[in-house]
């Protein structure tokens, strides 16, 4: 690839809009699991500009001489330890060694940075870096632990890098004696025979206490387990009575590994445990189970065995437990109806005795699987909840609503608006309105209000008695949010079915000048409610001076007739 040409395009912000538009989104479908950054991000992250390889952008990036490390990278190195690390994941030994120059690694070991020393050592180590490693033992002034590098060295999966660090460690230890069986369960955990011989060859003091058997299983090497069944010595064998919570049977049970579980039966390794048995479950591994309960008796099935093999929806594991053991489930029944196993439904309908409750439909309906639910209603008599409706509403399963209020009683509770309402569904709260009597909390429309589900704020004032002037004062708060969402036809209906105050709306009106102005209906909205209240307030206050006009006149003509009757 040309990487000025493609630096070039992601640089012109035209064209990489047009280009690369919905590369992120493509990416996702393609890898959901991987990490996807866009190209600002890294262009300004030293990692992984190291990671994609762009060694001089990131030169450029670290190119101003004036910052000293610390504004660079901060004291404790964080930055530079992972660089570091993303340059020996890579491979890229010259920008390892550019960054190693760069920022003075003697300098860090001045600054006690030692533990990420040592980290960076093992991973040099664990990705096979030959040259890296070199480079740190002849240019980095630091007491290396080569008992630590040696025994991780089989890591590396390379008898070279094993040889390098060996000599090291050779020159370098003390007279102690030092346990080292460690190099040989990690040999055997990778998988390599190759070392495991040159182990044997070279170092065999080695290997005592050595659980090698436990390391390959752990890791499925089975090429590695018929090697040292071939070797046949009591010292590869010593562990395996030692570890009394999990033997090599159970190791390889976790593994879903069946031949190697029979391959250690036939060896006369430790029988298995009742941990083989859940692994069997777990695995989804009907062969590996009958294996187990026909080959070692002393082994227990779980008492949730059925529910487990419902869960996983493995009919035949269901069938077998049914027909071979007294296996009694509990819930298998509401298991099989939330999971939509509608097969393993049928059959415990049809070959087990065991009863269901109400749980069985109500999670059916909460995941929307409809045709479960008419089964239900049609085959079983243990009904549904209240639970049903509700929870359909939060999953957003109107058929299944519909289903249950046409033919069911149960009904349902305020839950089924809230859940609604929490979740967005404005066809779900309008069917519920139109069809059923329950009222929905007035903490609800703060949910709305939070999600921003600013239609149905909206329509649930414009619409629902909870919320009318009788029982409901509208907070600024929500009117604020109607306004910034240009929801005029709601505003309108509040204002003239509410009653706020003057000093209230020219609140609102400042708030629309100011920061909306471009909500013209919503501004003429208010404006024209500021002129009727201003017209009411000033009928009332004409109103309230000639009623005292009038009090004045009433008196004045009073005391005239007084004076006339003194004056006869």
């Amino acid at each position: 690839m040309n990487k000025d040409l493609f630096t070039s395009v992601f640089n012109n912000i035209i064209i990489e809009r047009l280009v690369f538009y919905k590369v992120k989104e493509i990416n996702r479908i393609k890898q959901p699991y991987s990490h996807y950054y866009r190209w600002k991000t890294i262009a300004k992250t030293s990692h992984l500009l190291i990671g994609n390889g762009y060694f001089d952008l990131l030169k450029e990036l670290l190119s101003d001489e004036g910052e000293g490390i610390e504004d660079l990278f901060g004291y404790d190195c964080t930055s530079l330890w992972e660089d570091l690390k993303a340059a020996i994941k890579v491979g890229r030994f010259d920008i390892f060694k550019y960054l190693c120059e760069r920022f003075d690694i003697n300098q860090r070991i001045e600054k006690q940075e030692r533990l990420g020393l040592g980290r960076m050592f093992k991973d040099v180590i664990k990705y096979n870096r030959m040259e890296m490693i070199k480079y740190l033992v002849e240019h980095v002034s630091f007491e290396w632990n080569y008992y630590d590098g040696f025994m991780n060295s089989p890591l590396s999966n390379c008898l070279e890098m094993v040889q390098y660090l060996w000599n090291l460690f050779e020159q370098w230890r003390q007279e102690e004696y030092y346990s080292a069986s460690n190099v040989f369960n990690l040999a055997a955990k990778v998988g390599s025979i190759e070392i495991i011989n040159w182990l044997l060859e070279n170092h065999p003091e080695y290997r005592d206490d050595n659980e090698m058997f436990m390391y390959a299983t752990e890791s499925n090497q089975m090429e590695v387990v018929r090697y040292l069944l071939k070797l046949d010595s009591p010292r590869d064998r010593d562990c395996l009575f030692k570890n009394t919570y999990e033997n090599c049977i159970d190791k390889a049970a976790r593994n879903n590994n069946l031949a190697m579980m029979k391959l250690f039966h036939q060896n006369n390794f430790p029988d298995a445990s009742d941990n083989s048995v859940i692994y069997s479950f777990k695995n989804n591994n009907l062969e590996m189970l009958i294996w187990l309960v026909d080959t070692f008796i002393q082994v227990d099935l779980p008492q949730d065995g059925i529910e487990a093999a419902t869960e996983r929806n493995n009919l035949e594991m269901v069938k077998w437990l049914t027909e071979h053991t007294t296996l009694r489930p509990k819930n298998a029944f509401e298991i099989a109806a939330q999971m939509n196993h509608f097969e393993i439904l049928k059959y415990l309908h049809s070959s087990r005795t065991e009863s269901c409750s109400t749980d069985a439909m109500d999670m059916a309906a909460s995941q929307g699987h409809i045709h479960i639910v008419k089964w239900l209603h049609e085959n079983r008599t243990e009904g549904c909840s209240e639970d049903a409706i509700d929870s359909a509403a939060y999953s957003g399963n109107l058929n299944v609503i519909q289903f249950l209020h046409e033919n069911r009683t149960e009904g349902c509770s305020f839950r089924a608006l809230d859940n609604a309402i929490a979740r967005g569904r404005l066809d779900i709260i309008k069917w519920l309105s139109e069809n059923r009597t329950e009222a929905c909390s007035v903490d609800s429309i703060y949910d709305a209000l939070e999600s921003e589900y600013i239609e149905i704020v909206g329509w649930l004032l414009c619409n629902r008695s909870e919320f009318s002037k009788d029982f409901y004062k509208i907070s600024d708060q929500i009117i604020t949010r109607l306004i910034e969402y240009d929801k005029f036809e709601e505003i309108d209906w509040i204002l003239n079915n509410h009653d706020f105050k003057f000093y209230k709306l020219i609140k609102y009106q400042t708030t629309l000048e100011d920061k909306h102005p471009k909500s013209i209906k919503t501004l003429e909205i208010i404006n024209r409610r500021i002129e009727i209240q201003q017209k009411e307030r000033e009928d009332i206050k004409r109103e309230r001076s000639e009623r005292v006009d009038g009090n004045d006149f009433n008196g004045d003509n009073k005391q005239s007739k007084h004076q006339k009757k003194e004056k006869i």
